[in-house]
């Protein structure tokens, strides 16, 4: 565990990284590399919704590479079948340095054992009560609110 969240601390040595995380394929936050202004909360709700963005994409093909570029960062996705590995960076970086990057610390954690990681953070390895409605967030376009 500790191998597998030191090679995802290394990510922070390419410029323009802020920070990383990995989410398991049911939306579970597994590692997390990122500044204290990111919340357990908030990695609570963001892990489903890339689970969500990754499943929606797989209909057409294989994605193995999602990039989502806002104003001043890009969210960097690299996904393998049980896992991804979810970069914020500045939106200046690197992309060949960071896909470099990725690409060793995806084969780091093929090698981990996913079972250790799950007691990395509380209610990791739990499966969500799919029972209880959730309440999603209004979604915005560009200023507009859309339903």
């Amino acid at each position: 565990m500790s191998n597998a969240l030191e090679s995802l601390k290394g990510l922070r040595d390419v410029d323009g990284i802020i920070g990383s995380f990995v989410v398991s394929a049911l939306g579970l936050v597994l590692l997390r590399d990122l500044p204290a202004i990111f919340t357990q909360a908030a990695l609570a709700e963001v892990g489903p919704r890339i689970a969500r963005l990754r499943e929606a994409l797989s209909h057409e093909g294989d994605v193995s590479n999602i990039v989502v570029r806002y104003e001043d960062h890009k969210l960097v996705v690299r996904g393998q079948p049980e896992l991804a590995i979810v970069v914020l960076a500045e939106q200046g970086i690197h992309m060949p340095q960071l896909k470099m990057a990725l690409n060793l610390v995806s084969k780091s954690l093929l090698k981990a054992d996913l079972g250790a990681l799950a007691g990395v953070l509380p209610g990791v390895g739990e499966v969500p009560d799919r029972a209880e409605p959730t309440v999603a967030a209004p979604a915005y376009y560009r200023g507009h609110r859309v339903s």
